[in-house]
């Protein structure tokens, strides 16, 4: 049995074989997300309370798909070690308007968690020392070195761009005049005052089952809780480089991504005259290798609603004091380092 004190930072981006994934999903039945007659999908919690979530045709329908797992990092204090997917998932979640942001960190949350978990036998419990969820962007703020806190844009149209010189900075306010406005920005996210520690909002992993959005009468103040970023070709951005070839490149680590997947946390993203609200996302392509997001939502009763549809990061977290597991190395004909996943004894 290898040692409980490897540093498995050591080996980030490191193939791990043997996550069994154990639930009805990998057996070929379904996780759904009902559709309402509002065409927003609902899901039931555990107390068989209706929960709306996302937006979709009717209903989305995911099953578990084989995925290759690298280990991401390993906390030393607590022993976990944490695997990511070496690429996005082929399924994806849509995400609208004021439900997609009240909810959307939820959704994509609890399909890799319904998918992607690994499952006490005939039981809705995750086996002990397991988590399961999305990449989040703090995932990616803790392994980078760029201060997203210095984003500027100038509040036009095309604001995702990055500018030294604009007039709208991370942590800034701007007020609007009778916005429109999801309930979890007035419950919990418009509290935040601009820190950075604080930018992670603390109820992003729970629900508000409210459908509408919420239009102001007055003045509402609003602060930029979101940065676009472009990492291409920024490999030293990173604390190991190889974290760069683990968010943008396929799992052969030669081949650039294609498309958007979805980042747990909610933003709000200031223009001159409104402001937008979405969930976070990586997006690939031609000489872009972005963190940023998806707006679902927006303060201009002009453009309300958005739609977008991007794919899951699932990320595994292992206790390897509380588990039944640990990890043994193991080297391919070509040498190279891997590890596998085994019970203990």
């Amino acid at each position: 049995m290898d040692e409980i004190s490897i540093d498995y930072n050591d080996y980030v981006g490191a193939i791990v074989t043997g996550y069994q994934i154990t639930n009805v999903k990998s057996e070929g039945s379904e996780f759904v997300l009902e559709g309402k007659n509002t065409g927003l999908d609902s899901n039931t919690d555990g107390n068989g309370n209706t929960m709306s979530g996302v937006e979709a045709n009717g209903e989305q329908k995911f099953k578990t798909e084989e995925l290759e797992w690298k280990i991401w990092d390993y906390n030393n204090n607590t022993k976990t070690i944490r695997l990511i997917s070496s690429k996005p998932t082929n399924s994806a979640v849509t995400l609208k308007g004021a439900i997609g942001y009240n909810n959307g960190v939820w959704a994509i949350n609890e399909v890799c968690r319904q998918c992607y978990g690994q499952y006490e036998e005939s039981s809705t419990n995750l086996r002990k020392g397991i988590t399961v969820a999305n990449l989040r962007l703090s995932d990616i703020q803790n392994v980078s070195t760029y201060d997203y806190t210095k984003f500027k844009h100038d509040g036009n149209e095309t604001g995702w761009e990055e500018k030294d010189n604009g007039e709208i900075q991370f942590g800034n306010t701007k007020t609007y005049e009778n916005p429109i406005y999801p309930k979890m920005w007035i419950n919990y996210d418009s509290k935040w005052k601009g820190n950075k520690e604080n930018l992670i909002w603390e109820k992003e992993n729970e629900y508000e089952n409210e459908d509408e959005s919420i239009t102001a009468t007055g003045n509402i103040e609003f602060r930029q809780s979101c940065y676009s970023h472009d990492f291409f070709n920024k490999q030293d951005e990173f604390i190991n480089s190889n974290y760069y070839d683990l968010l943008f490149k396929d799992e052969t680590g030669s081949n650039f991504l294609s498309g958007l997947y979805w980042l747990g946390g909610r933003y709000v993203h200031l223009y001159d005259k409104y402001c937008n609200y979405g969930i976070q996302a990586v997006r690939v392509g031609d000489n872009l290798c972005q963190v940023n997001g998806s707006h679902v939502l927006s303060s201009n009763s002009a453009n309300v609603s958005f739609y977008p549809c991007n794919k899951l990061r699932p990320i595994v977290s292992i206790d390897l004091m509380s588990s039944d597991y640990y990890l043994k190395k193991i080297t391919d004909d070509s040498e190279k380092v891997k590890f596998t996943l085994l019970r203990k004894e």
